[in-house]
């Protein structure tokens, strides 16, 4: 397991905050203890409008308060609780017992978990899956696949993240234009890197910065204990 049920518990009284587009990186207060519209294309989030678009300033990668969440299920033979940190303030929505979307900025940026993907692919067929289910999408630009790796805050047993991000835009219903980066992370198979949590951030383009930030500090807290 990641870590403990105890552990996670602790996680409810976490604030951090980060204090530039590094940071998330950086000082994380976990567990109690200071440590280093229909859109296919982002899985029902919100659906823009260009005018609204305008009133919402962008997320500022540094001036973002984070809190811990839980969340979990009881799947077939295990129990599974997953914990990270999230956005002070953005709503909760539970799409599934495991798959929740944290919203924020009236709507306009959101950070996505999927904790429980069955029987988990590698990342580099995850992401070919995602190019393939994207395609037909209005103005679709593929901007990067990359892979990489974080030290994280949460377990001594499973101590990197091993992960693959996929970064694209596309033009919504509304004409707005949105950009999205989906991560495939492996906590429990580590190096094998298998796709067994999906993080999605998504916005718009001018929201980069700050949905960065927020995806580093969920991939660098995520944890889960079954």
């Amino acid at each position: 397991m990641s870590f403990s049920q105890k552990e996670l518990s602790g996680m409810k009284n976490g604030i951090i905050r980060t204090v530039g587009a590094t940071a998330a990186f950086a000082v994380l207060a976990f567990a109690g203890v200071a440590t280093a519209s229909a859109d296919p294309a982002e899985t029902r989030a919100p659906v823009s409008t260009s005018a609204s678009a305008a009133a919402v300033p962008a997320l500022p990668a540094g001036k973002i308060a984070f809190v811990s969440t839980v969340f979990g299920s009881y799947q077939p033979n295990n129990e599974w609780t997953t914990g990270l940190y999230v956005p002070k303030g953005w709503k909760d929505t539970k799409l599934s017992t495991d798959h929740h979307r944290y919203t924020g900025g009236k709507g306009h940026y959101s950070l996505r978990v999927n904790s429980w993907l069955d029987k988990p692919a590698s990342q580099q067929t995850a992401a070919k899956r995602k190019i393939a289910a994207l395609k037909g999408t209005k103005g679709l630009k593929i901007v990067s696949l990359t892979t990489g790796q974080v030290k994280q805050t949460t377990s001594v047993e499973r101590p990197v993240h091993y992960y693959t991000t996929l970064t694209y835009t596309y033009v919504d219903a509304k004409g707005a234009k949105r950009l999205v980066m989906t991560r495939w992370v492996a906590d429990w198979s580590g190096p094998k890197r298998l796709a067994e949590v999906e993080l999605t951030a998504a916005g718009r383009p001018m929201d980069k910065a700050g949905l960065t930030s927020v995806l580093a500090v969920a991939t660098q807290t995520l944890g889960r204990a079954g």
